[in-house]
């Protein structure tokens, strides 16, 4: 499996068609940016789509966003494996691959829900599941949250260079960065907070 699946950059018509097939499925859609919002970020260059394929099949994609000023790391804003494919190792696989790809030097930021604020026992056990696959997947927890649209996140990071690993700090001021270059400044300051807690 490992030597058929390669990595695509996708382009802007690209990651229109993921997002009309799968993202709009795959993601709450509290969570999920508008079609518009997402290909408008595209055109101010601070946005990167990643396909990962085998057999010309799509097997998962990645939507990174980035800051307009600091462009050595970035936000995974939405990664799902098509759900023809799930539990087949191609999570971790398109993981092990931008490891080695990805242009962004000094890492990648993600949000994960925070199982504390499941609705259902079987919601939190979905959030706790796919924080294990992370951590599996040597993403680092953090001791940051964020709160988007009323939706609870904890912040992980993965370093992908041992000389370059950041300070809560400093992921927390990239973060910080991310969501005024990605949000209108009415939204930044109205529905977005970032916070770091003890340890």
């Amino acid at each position: 499996m490992k030597n058929k699946i390669t990595e695509k950059t996708l382009s802007k018509n690209e990651i229109s068609e993921i997002y009309k097939k799968y993202a709009k499925y795959d993601f709450p859609k509290d969570e999920l940016k508008t079609l518009t919002h997402i290909l408008n970020l595209y055109n101010k260059n601070i946005y990167l789509g990643k396909g990962f394929l085998a057999d010309n099949e799509l097997k998962s994609y990645m939507f990174f966003a980035m800051s307009e000023k600091y462009r050595e790391c970035a936000l995974l804003d939405f990664f799902a494996v098509n759900p023809v494919c799930r539990n087949n190792g191609f999570g971790s696989l398109s993981i092990d691959m931008i490891k080695n790809t990805i242009p962004f030097k000094n890492g990648i930021i993600a949000e994960i829900e925070d199982p504390k604020y499941s609705k259902t026992d079987k919601e939190k056990t979905i959030r706790k599941k796919r924080a294990s696959f992370y951590e599996k997947n040597s993403f680092i927890k953090t001791n940051i949250t964020s709160v988007c649209f009323g939706v609870h996140f904890l912040i992980i990071y993965l370093p992908l260079k041992k000389e370059n690993i950041l300070s809560d700090n400093e992921i927390k001021n990239i973060l910080n960065d991310i969501y005024k270059s990605i949000f209108s400044k009415y939204d930044f300051e109205n529905n977005i907070s970032i916070d770091i807690t003890s340890s």
